[in-house]
């Protein structure tokens, strides 16, 4: 009955997160079991296991999608550009080695991406991965890609040189007061992201919890500034909306995940109308697209809206609009002097095929156009990061073997099943 719900979720309401008192957590969850026939069966599935991150306390079952060695063998094998491992415990430990056979085993033309791992005493001593790892690469081109350092500024010593030290604690519901403000105020300059506002029941829930929505506690307790990406901020009041982009923080947007999770449209009018920056990225990645994420971006507008050419201030472009806009936001969310080409900035380029059958016929901000709402990604020829030439001709230069090394993850993936 409704009263027996509401009795529930009071009872619930009392512990509602696991990180200040998993005993206390589990044991409310566990009462409102033995009072209430929950019936059925239900399985709980999650993608890994930890003591500290219990699984929910409903389920009948308890499930696990794929061994946790797997997904970490995924996430290295994106990690094409090096990898910054703090002091951690059992999952780092396996991460370093896992990263260290692909490299160990490198052919000799292939380049190495570099490995850092960050604290000499912890590496050495507390966990002392550092000396067989030395071993190891004694005497192989490994030994020129790792490198054992005592802070993370001094791991950037080692990365190319546009690199930058960023944060992301991933929402509110997975940190605490205390513990954001002590990694915001250590942690100084560089990019902060932060997942936020992303469904209604997440709002609910950091109301109940926090006593304000996700957006207006985190603008009145943390020093938000352009150094912040709020990632979503898609169920915001019209004063959140207001007060987010008067605080110069870029809102990530993704358009294509929010669409594929029902988890509804950004407030882009309002938005661009108070001045904010925006950028675009991917979060399910379930499709990786540029010209994808901003069509759907402005086609999500225009549904709710009932509207045409939506995500722009006064006229022009809504195509040049969106790209540039993302370029810029973009840049500043990750703490990088690109986002326009000027003398000075970072060459950060792409180059689109002009005479692809949907721009042959466009020129100057009406080729945008077409790119975001005609073309796809196949119009894109070159891009160059910071000078670096990654795609040539269409094709990335590390194409075959980020092919390769996909395929034998999904290949593993599957035989994990």
């Amino acid at each position: 009955s409704d009263a027996e719900l509401a009795a529930a979720l009071a009872l619930l309401a009392e512990r509602p997160r696991f990180a200040e008192d998993i005993a206390s957590w589990v044991s409310a969850g566990m009462t409102v079991r033995e009072r209430w026939d929950l019936g059925g069966r239900s399985y709980g599935i999650p993608t890994w296991l930890y003591g500290h991150e219990p699984p929910n306390v409903f389920s009948a079952g308890i499930a696990k999608l794929f061994s946790n060695a797997v997904r970490e063998d995924v996430l290295l094998r994106h990690a094409s550009g090096g990898l910054v491992c703090l002091p951690g415990a059992a999952g780092t430990v396996q991460e370093i080695f896992q990263a260290v056979t692909p490299r160990f085993y490198a052919a000799p033309e292939e380049p190495i991406p570099p490995l850092v791992l960050v604290g000499v005493d912890y590496w050495r001593h507390v966990q002392p991965a550092w000396p067989l790892l030395a071993a190891l690469a004694d005497a192989r081109p490994l030994a020129t890609a790792i490198h054992l350092v005592e802070t993370a500024t001094a791991a950037l010593r080692h990365l190319p040189g546009d690199a930058r030290i960023g944060i992301a604690p991933h929402s509110l519901r997975a940190t605490s007061p205390d513990d954001l403000a002590r990694v915001v105020t250590d942690h100084g300059r560089g990019p902060i992201h932060i997942h936020i506002a992303e469904q209604p029941r997440e709002v609910q829930e950091i109301e109940a919890w926090l006593g304000a929505r996700p957006v207006d506690w985190l603008l009145n307790h943390l020093p938000v500034d352009p150094r912040w990406c709020l990632i979503h901020a898609t169920h915001m009041t019209e004063a959140e909306t207001r007060d987010m982009a008067a605080s110069g923080a870029v809102a990530g947007l993704c358009p294509i995940t929010e669409a594929n999770l029902g988890d509804g449209p950004f407030n882009g009018p309002g938005y661009l109308a108070a001045g904010g920056a925006f950028g675009v990225g991917s979060d399910s990645n379930v499709r990786v697209s540029l010209v994808e994420e901003l069509r759907t971006l402005e086609y999500s507008q225009r549904l709710r809206d009932l509207a045409r050419n939506v995500l722009r201030v006064g006229e022009g472009s809504v195509g040049a609009a969106l790209y540039l806009g993302a370029a810029q936001g973009g840049a500043r969310a990750l703490g990088r002097d690109s986002g326009a080409i000027a003398q000075g900035r970072l060459a950060d380029l792409v180059a689109i095929d002009g005479t692809a059958p949907a721009l042959c016929a466009l020129d100057g901000d009406r080729l945008l156009d077409g790119l975001v709402f005609a073309s796809g990604d196949g119009a894109v020829t070159d891009l160059w990061s910071a000078g670096r030439h990654a795609v040539q001709g269409g094709r990335h230069a590390a194409r075959n073997r980020i092919v390769r090394d996909y395929r034998a993850a999904m290949a593993s993936l599957l035989a994990s099943l």
